[in-house]
């Protein structure tokens, strides 16, 4: 939720107290986890922490979004994005090594993808086990050369920047990460567990003054000696109204009707007073009788959306309908599919971005919020499908024309128009991905397939395709547990759907990854029903 000012934060003084209570002398716990659900105001509160609450002068912040794709899938731009913002505070040269280290894994990395080698696979059954379209047809030698390299290079050039932030280590830091969620739910195992058992146990080791804030939806990484929880709840009436009244909204029977309707939910509030706001602009304020209580949050969402777009010019209008549709935003791709005579000029593009609802992360493209994103796709492909169709169609032609460097939002679009031809599109280019050992391309492709609106559209068979792929990209990463995980997910969902060659092509894998993990009579059992599930389908 993008506030103004501070002047409009409201209350949060527990998960304050609790910030500050990482810095105590007497404290044992240096890392705060934020939790809470979607729109409840995790990135305003480490806003808010970062920029405007109280701290030492010498105290440096340092940020990390996961939000950021670059930042997930980089083999080594985590790291650089910290070292990045350190080096002011280092002496000259202080990062030379780490800099030397990484040109070294990018040579040797080059090296390897361009000798590829054969694969040397001990094949432990009989060649008529073999299914089609098992990771062994596929060589996998070069993926494990790259995958090896990868972990060496991430320890070396962590301890590289740890030697160098040495230099550092008497004066207060916190790290900040913020959308912890695209970790947990992403498509990288090994990177998850790299930055939670190794990138933090390294800087907490080496900067004793450091302190770390992690910000997401759930499940975030916890050690109870060392962890503290904030979870940020729902409003109160009274917050509620105090956030309003920060905005001069001030009739108690709307604060009233506003909090029944939004139940206390932050960005759902911000949202209802941007509706009062545009509103009272156009003389049609927002009124008590507009507002509905003991409704569902989409059905809220929705509801103020609807009544804020009534009160907007038309033009402001139509950029709001479609911006909800797209990934991310740009004044160029909100045009290309407005009509020539909604199009936006850059003061009309900056107040759009200015909603509430429009998060900017630094660095990276803005976007609607994904509670408002999720919510208008669903209601536009029921209610208005000429028009979601038009707009996704626009959206797709104008990133094609754009070439490569587009193509995982032409296919978020097609995702749209046509679910079942896009995701054998998207089979497609994971296929070729994890042929040309691509981990970023294979990464973006998951994600963008894993986006909730696109996945509330799949099919159980496509969602068992989904978590096998997932599966065959940890197995070339040498992720073998990871792995497992995702083919017992798609072995459960082919049985659901009855489709026994997706059941082969699993346990095949599955036997694959535990010959790989020397369990040699589990791979063999798994192999042997493998060869019985394709005589079936034959």
């Amino acid at each position: 939720m993008t506030l103004p000012s501070p002047a409009h934060f409201t209350d949060r003084e527990d998960a304050l107290a609790a910030y500050d209570a990482l810095w105590r002398p007497d404290g044992s716990q240096r890392v705060l986890n934020i939790e809470g659900m979607s729109g409840n105001g995790k990135s305003t509160l480490l806003w808010f922490l970062d920029n405007h609450h109280p701290r030492p002068a010498a105290r440096l912040h340092l940020r990390l979004d996961m939000e950021s794709a670059s930042v997930r899938q980089g083999d080594y731009e985590l790291l650089d994005a910290l070292a990045r913002q350190c080096r002011p505070c280092l002496d000259a040269g202080a990062l030379a090594a780490y800099a030397a280290r990484k040109d070294v894994a990018l040579a040797q990395a080059q090296a390897i993808r361009a000798a590829p080698a054969e694969a040397r696979i001990e094949q432990h059954v009989a060649e008529s086990s073999s299914v089609a379209g098992s990771p062994n047809s596929i060589t996998f030698e070069v993926a494990t050369r790259l995958a090896d390299l990868r972990r060496q290079a991430r320890t070396d050039l962590l301890w590289e920047l740890c030697d160098a932030l040495a230099g550092l280590a008497e004066r207060e830091m916190t790290l900040f990460v913020d959308s912890y969620e695209y970790v947990r739910h992403g498509a990288d195992a090994e990177f998850r567990a790299w930055f939670e058992e190794q990138v933090l146990e390294a800087l907490l080791q080496t900067l004793p003054h450091l302190r770390v804030v992690v910000a997401g939806r759930e499940e975030l990484p916890f050690r109870a000696d060392r962890h503290q929880r904030a979870t940020l709840r729902l409003w109160t009436a009274g917050e509620s109204d105090r956030f309003l009244q920060s905005y001069a909204v001030d009739d108690p029977s709307l604060l009233a009707a506003i909090f029944a309707h939004c139940q206390g939910h932050p960005l759902l509030t911000n949202l209802a007073r941007e509706v009062w706001s545009a509103g009272a602009d156009v003389g049609r304020p927002l009124t008590p009788d507009e507002l509905r209580a003991d409704i569902n949050r989409a059905a809220a969402a929705q509801w103020l959306v609807s009544r804020l777009l009534e009160r907007l010019p038309e033009k402001l209008r139509a950029a709001v309908r479609a911006a909800a549709l797209l990934r991310e935003l740009s004044l160029d791709a909100l045009n290309a599919v407005l009509d020539a005579g909604d199009a936006l000029t850059t003061a009309e593009y900056q107040r759009l971005l200015r909603f509430s609802f429009v998060i900017a992360p630094p660095g990276q493209p803005p976007r609607v919020h994904d509670l408002i994103r999720q919510t208008e796709e669903a209601w536009n492909r029921t209610h208005e499908p000429a028009r979601h169709q038009a707009l996704h169609a626009l959206a797709q032609a104008y990133y094609a024309q754009l070439g490569d460097g587009a193509g995982v939002d032409t296919l978020y679009h097609h995702l749209a128009l046509d679910t079942d031809a896009a995701f054998a599109r998207w089979k497609d280019e994971m296929g070729d991905a994890l042929f040309n050992f691509d981990r970023q391309a294979q990464q973006a492709l998951l994600e963008v397939a894993r986006l909730p609106e696109r996945w509330a559209e799949l099919n159980d068979q496509q969602r068992g395709d989904w978590h096998y792929l997932r599966g065959r990209s940890e197995y070339y990463s040498d992720q073998w547990h990871a792995a497992l995980d995702d083919y017992a997910e798609a072995l459960g969902l082919f049985r659901a759907v009855g489709d026994r060659l997706g059941e082969a092509n699993v346990l095949q894998a599955q036997g694959d990854v535990l010959a790989f993990l020397d369990r040699r009579d589990e791979a063999l059992e798994k192999y042997e029903e493998a060869r019985s599930e394709e005589h079936t389908h034959e």
